[in-house]
């Protein structure tokens, strides 16, 4: 149980005992999206605005990337027994 300022989270059960960790799977999606970022010709746009497929990429990298961070800090988690009592090894 992790408590903050007055909030209690806690662990999902799980009835069938598997962990997933989707961590792995997408680094190399991951990598494409940053690839293909990398790879379209620069616009110059004004002080506000980017262009929208340049927008598009950069959440898509953002976001998995930030669900491959914290999938990876789950699993750390697990491993470590920092969870609920009924997770750790």
């Amino acid at each position: 149980m992790c408590e903050r300022k007055g909030l209690s989270l806690h662990m999902s059960t799980n009835s069938i005992g598997i962990i997933t960790v989707i961590a792995a799977s997408l680094l190399e999606p991951l990598a494409g999206l940053v690839a293909e970022l990398e790879s379209f010709p620069v616009v110059l746009a004004n002080e506000v605005q980017v262009n929208s497929r340049e927008n598009g990429y950069s959440c898509a990298v953002v976001s998995l990337s930030v669900v491959l961070f914290e999938s990876a800090l789950n699993r750390t988690k697990y491993r470590r027994g920092d969870g609920d009592p009924q997770w750790q090894e």
